[in-house]
């Protein structure tokens, strides 16, 4: 014998989800993330990311657009008005020390990545989008004008 859900539903027979006051609770975006897509993006689209960039994207992305970044170090305003952020620091120090990047001049050096740091930054990426697709596609989409946006040596604000 079959049953009809549809005409359960109409006589209130079958249960449904109620839908909730609160809203879904979304992961925290990994600072490494919006490091990886930016230095990901800025190969495929010929441009050049810089720490000084990097740091100044998570402060666009954080408090201008609203994103929910997990910084967990230092994070604020250094001198001569640009923005430092230890967890980068320490993301690119772990490339470095890998071996998949040399050592930046300065912090508005571009950021040189060899093959295995591009594989490192898409593993990030594969992870968190796994995680949460829909926040991180969000957050894809506001990193790329940004990213295009850039010419020698300016800041996404």
């Amino acid at each position: 014998m079959r049953i009809n859900v549809l005409a359960r539903l109409k006589r209130g027979r079958v249960a449904t989800a109620k839908p909730t006051a609160e809203p879904i609770p979304s992961k925290k975006i990994a600072v490494s993330a919006v490091a990886a897509v930016a230095l990901i993006l800025g190969r495929g689209l010929n441009k050049a990311i810089s720490f000084k960039f990097l740091c100044e994207l998570l402060y666009v992305l954080k408090y201008k657009n609203g994103f929910d970044i997990d910084i967990q170090e230092y994070f604020g305003q250094a001198p001569g008005n640009s923005f430092f952020s230890e967890d980068i620091d320490r993301f690119l120090g772990g490339l470095a020390s890998a071996g998949y990047m040399p050592s930046i001049e300065n912090s508005r050096s571009q950021i040189k990545l060899e093959k295995r740091g591009f594989e490192v930054c898409e593993r990030v990426i594969i992870q968190e989008l796994q995680e949460d697709p829909v926040q991180f596609l969000k957050l894809g989409d506001a990193i790329v004008p940004l990213v295009l946006a850039i010419k020698s040596s300016e800041s996404p604000a």
